[in-house]
């Protein structure tokens, strides 16, 4: 189901948002590699509380992952708030392409987030964007291509009905096909437009920690550099 927010609502949160995952992933020395935390459009949520959501990433570098940033709806005709709960992603290696149907493709690692909202709940008709923390320490290490998946547990709360935020606009960093993934016992794991035929790209941010270059390539590098300065000294030779 696509819901269509009230755009003034969403503009000035998602720029608060932004700003402080941007700030805290500076602050951390992570690098984004995806940013998708723009103005958002649609909110997508059904009734089968074990609905899978996700997206197909490009990343702008690989790395060691560091942190994913997220979205979490709450429908507004569910019933009641979520007041905690655990997102599980799964990340998949999508280097030879996804184009739909069941997911067979390598598994990099799986990511259990908990989320205690205590005082202050999703209340129905809400969203929100949260990040998941230094992931650096689970070693998964990302190519430029990845699909990624989120499921969300409801551990405490009333909520019936939750899922996740996109956008129409195209992310900042990176890229996406304009596709949301989806696998519940209503629809087929596959890839998804919106309902209007428009672009969807869900709300995720990717940081990564980069992969060092190997000392040997760096003195290749190094030694090639010298090389081209001795002959710009030399000059060309004569035929």
């Amino acid at each position: 189901m696509r819901v269509t927010f009230q755009e003034m609502l969403l503009r000035s949160a998602v720029v608060a948002v932004a700003w402080v995952a941007s700030h805290g992933l500076h602050a951390q020395g992570l690098e984004a590699a995806y940013d998708g935390f723009v103005s958002p459009s649609y909110a997508y949520s059904s009734t089968d509380q074990a609905t899978t959501y996700g997206a197909l990433l490009t990343l702008t570098q690989t790395g060691t992952l560091g942190q994913v940033g997220f979205s979490l709806y709450n429908h507004a005709g569910s019933g009641g708030n979520i007041v905690a709960g655990k997102m599980n992603f799964t990340v998949y290696d999508a280097a030879n392409g996804y184009s739909g149907g069941p997911v067979n493709l390598p598994v990099l690692g799986t990511v259990a987030v908990s989320l205690n909202l205590g005082s202050n709940p999703l209340v129905p008709g809400y969203w929100n964007a949260y990040s998941s923390g230094d992931l650096t320490a689970m070693n998964i290490v990302l190519p430029t291509k990845i699909l990624i998946t989120q499921q969300f547990e409801l551990t405490q709360g009333s909520s019936s009905r939750y899922g996740f935020v996109a956008s129409s606009t195209a992310p900042i960093v990176g890229s996406s096909n304009g596709k949301y993934f989806m696998s519940n016992s209503m629809n087929p794991p596959g890839l998804y437009s919106s309902s209007g035929g428009g672009n969807a790209f869900p709300l995720y941010q990717v940081s990564v920690t980069p992969v060092p270059e190997p000392a040997g390539a760096a003195l290749l590098c190094g030694l090639g550099l010298l090389g081209w300065m001795t002959w710009r000294r030399c000059g060309r030779p004569s035929s």
